[in-house]
């Protein structure tokens, strides 16, 4: 039986189960581990195939929405998966989050407030959470 996701980890015909164990729990060239690679429908061996965060923003309404992109949910592996976002001041997005959405499914959007104006939000860093 031909599984394409095991193709993309070089792992056509393993030779163990601790053969698979083990690729799906390196990362991929994207940086990101290869099972959450799996889960969210990206390509490990691809340093550019990621999520994406689009954001809306609305001045009138004063929050700003995002929008997760560049990710297919595998609902068939029956990992559930949520995601939020973090704003910050600065590039290393460290320390405390100047303002947390709340977690929301792969198809919602997120939604923060819109900073006041004397606060300095240029960064945002994308959580995504996955169910053990």
């Amino acid at each position: 039986m031909k599984n394409e996701f095991l193709e993309k980890l070089n792992l056509s015909s393993p030779e163990s189960t601790s053969d698979i164990i083990t690729a799906l729990n390196t990362d991929g060239l994207n940086g990101i581990v290869n099972w959450k690679n799996m889960v969210l429908g990206l390509d490990p061996k691809d340093s550019t195939s990621k999520p994406i965060v689009k954001t809306i923003q609305n001045q009138d309404s004063g929050k700003v929405k995002f929008a997760l992109g560049n990710v297919e949910f595998d609902n068939a592996c029956g990992i559930p998966a949520k995601y939020r976002v973090k704003a910050y001041g600065n590039a290393a997005c460290s320390g405390d989050a100047a303002a947390t959405s709340a977690y929301v499914q792969p198809d919602g959007n997120a939604e923060l407030d819109l900073p006041a104006s004397g606060d300095k939000v240029k960064y945002y860093k994308v959580e995504i959470e996955f169910a053990e």
